[in-house]
């Protein structure tokens, strides 16, 4: 029972919060995902400590996020905010069965490169190949953005805001990237939020569209002909995002509203082909609490759309030879054997490296042959939000 009186110095310390403070969020002020209209007064700011764990398929990955997230008002109409990822953890199943870029892709014996995708991988994460540890701090990204309040919602009218982002990579070194740190790239994002207010209600509707750079590894193709061979580099061209959202906001109270949101992800434009590629559709819901200076945000997510664990599909490099986690001299000895040898000084450091053409020699140690099929992996659907910050 030690906790009530605790409870209630929370409750009474600090000014009320009006109906209009926003509370916080994973990027800053808003909801839990959606931003909404509102901005924090000039000169208020909220710093928050926020852990998001979502899961996504093809290849069955939980990701866990541990960023801090900041607010500042910057003039009456005016917020800026940012979320900085000091930690990202990737979570697989198992090794992937098709090796994710930076693919060198040796071709030799004969064999031609397969035509179309080859490749199956998360867009914002395409160079997992290995689970992350939950106790190494593995940098993620940095996102800086500003809100603007163009309108106040007034009866049927909606609000709205105008908003952009700029998400900024924070490693490109290739073990990060094979860990789950990011894409590498830069990445601008344009918003705009509606909001209509009925009661104690909000609702809100986003749509954002982000123009993603490339990715900071591509592949390579090494054809092999007479002792001779040409390297060939293509770039990792990710699709552009639309991003769209629907959130209601139910205010129980000055300091307790109940939340739902539906957000998804659709990829846009030109980009490198990849396998399995399917829009997310996440269910988010939860509670919001204001606690005096205190601000907690907590919320169940729910991975929608998710492919059907273990289902079989057909892999593009099936009877190619997996030469990653092979020693040196043993891949140049097999390379050797192959009349492939000449690929050596092409391939580059940190890549995966894949042989077509091989015939049925005996594999060295940690080469493995990739086989006529593989599974989708969709493992887990449920996750969770947590974000516990104060306003100043």
């Amino acid at each position: 029972m030690r906790l009530l009186p605790l409870v209630a110095a929370l409750l009474a310390s600090g000014s009320a919060a009006s109906a209009d403070d926003p509370g916080v969020s994973l990027t800053g002020s808003g909801i839990l995902t959606l931003p909404d209209t509102t901005t924090l007064a000039p000169g208020r700011l909220t710093v928050a400590l926020t852990l998001d764990n979502h899961d996504r398929d093809p290849l069955g990955l939980d990701i866990f996020d541990y960023a801090v997230a900041f607010g500042v008002g910057v003039t009456s109409r005016l917020e800026a905010y940012g979320r900085h990822v000091a930690s990202r953890v990737v979570s697989l199943p198992e090794r992937p069965i098709l090796p994710p870029p930076p693919l060198d892709l040796v071709v030799a014996g004969g064999a031609a490169p397969p035509p179309g995708a080859i490749h199956s991988f998360y867009a914002p994460a395409p160079y997992v190949r290995r689970s992350g540890r939950f106790e190494r701090f593995l940098p993620g990204d940095t996102v800086l953005g500003s809100k603007l309040r163009v309108a106040e919602p007034k009866g049927p009218r909606p609000g709205l805001a105008l908003g952009a982002e700029l998400k900024l990579p924070l490693s490109e070194a290739p073990n990060d990237l094979a860990s789950g740190a990011g894409t590498g790239s830069v990445d601008a994002t344009a918003r705009a939020v509606l909001e209509w207010r009925v009661g104690r209600a909000e609702v809100v509707a986003s749509t954002a569209y982000t123009l993603v750079g490339e990715g900071a590894l591509g592949d390579r193709t090494i054809l092999v002909t007479a002792d001779a061979a040409t390297a060939a580099d293509t770039p990792l061209r990710l699709p552009d995002r639309l991003d769209l959202g629907l959130g209601i906001r139910g205010r129980l109270s000055k300091r307790v509203a109940l939340f739902l949101e539906g957000v998804t992800s659709l990829d846009v434009g030109a980009r490198t082909p990849v396998l399995d590629a399917r829009a997310p559709l996440d269910g988010l819901g939860g509670l919001q609490l204001r606690l005096g200076h205190a601000r907690v945000t907590a919320g169940l997510r729910y991975h929608g759309r998710a492919l059907p664990s273990g289902a079989l599909r057909d892999a593009p490099l099936a009877g190619g030879v997996d030469l990653t986690d092979v020693a040196p001299d043993a891949l140049a000895a097999y390379l050797q054997a192959h009349d492939a040898g000449a690929a050596l000084p092409h391939l580059r450091p940190g890549s995966q490296r894949v042989l077509l053409g091989a015939g049925g020699a005996p594999l060295p140690d940690g080469a493995r042959r990739i086989p006529p099929r593989y599974p989708i992996r969709s493992e887990h659907q449920l996750g969770f939000a947590l974000v516990v910050g104060w306003a100043f």
